[in-house]
């Protein structure tokens, strides 16, 4: 599959295909279930004073639908020759298939990956 992204389950540490929400992970809050996934990515830093929501993700599901969502988490990954990882919550109701990923921050939009969906 062209462009596919490094990507996980953060909890369970799973390929996609993704679950929105994963009966697999008993560990999931009741009050918002869906999957967290994360993706890495390359010369992606903080500046000082900055939080995760400086990182906006923008999917695009299987139907053109367009997701615009903010990142849960961002960290450098240490000794990780600049890779860093972000994490965001998978939204409800994605329909299964191949989902597009880009990331934009400091007005700068990164190449666009792939993700994979399942029912």
């Amino acid at each position: 599959m062209t462009n596919l992204l490094a990507a996980f389950d953060s909890v369970l540490f799973t390929r996609d295909p993704f679950l929105v929400v994963n009966p697999a992970n008993l560990l999931k809050n009741p009050n918002d279930p869906n999957t967290r996934v994360i993706i890495f990515v390359l010369n992606l830093q903080l500046f000082a004073g900055e939080d995760a929501t400086a990182v906006a993700i923008t999917l695009t599901d299987a139907n053109g639908g367009v997701h615009n969502l903010p990142a849960q988490n961002v960290s450098l990954i240490p000794n990780g020759w600049g890779f860093a990882q972000v994490t965001f919550r998978l939204p409800d109701n994605l329909p299964a298939g191949t989902c597009q990923v880009k990331l934009v921050a400091h007005s700068l939009t990164s190449n666009i990956g792939t993700i994979r969906i399942k029912q």
